[in-house]
């Protein structure tokens, strides 16, 4: 793993890997391009949760769960340029914009496509977006 996104995640309680097979199997089913380092983090750890740099909270669903909260929380229905990935623990949650590749965030209670705020066009700039702070800044310097 690359070691900024080690540096950003070393609060994240990550899960184990899931079987390749399986892995593989799960992501195939899934209509869904992600975007540069989320799937190779997947592969390696399957999800997890905790605070990202002492900014927000994260919690990455499993590969395995990802349709299945996809289904639960409407988006197929409401949203259907989204992939939800996971969410903050709250209200907020996190996935892919399908048609441009970007990670987004939206609220959990009002998910549709035109909610939807972009906030990374990979996985390390999705992760520094999580460290903001109240204030607007955040506590990472490339």
């Amino acid at each position: 793993m690359d070691a900024e996104i080690s540096y950003l995640m070393h609060e994240f309680d990550k899960n184990d890997a899931l079987d390749e097979q399986l892995f593989t199997t799960a992501i195939k089913a899934i209509d869904c391009k992600f975007p540069p380092g989320y799937q190779e983090f997947m592969r390696e750890h399957n999800g997890g949760e905790g605070s990202i740099l002492d900014g927000q909270w994260l919690v990455l669903w499993p590969v395995e769960e990802l349709q299945k909260n996809n289904e639960m929380y409407n988006v197929p229905e409401f949203a259907p340029g989204l992939f939800l990935i996971g969410s903050n623990g709250g209200g907020l949650a996190f996935g892919i914009n399908k048609s441009k590749e970007t990670f987004i965030q939206v609220d959990m209670y009002a998910i549709a496509d035109e909610e939807a705020e972009d906030i990374g066009t990979n996985f390390k700039e999705f992760l520094t977006s999580l460290t903001k702070f109240a204030d607007g800044t955040d506590g990472y310097e490339e």
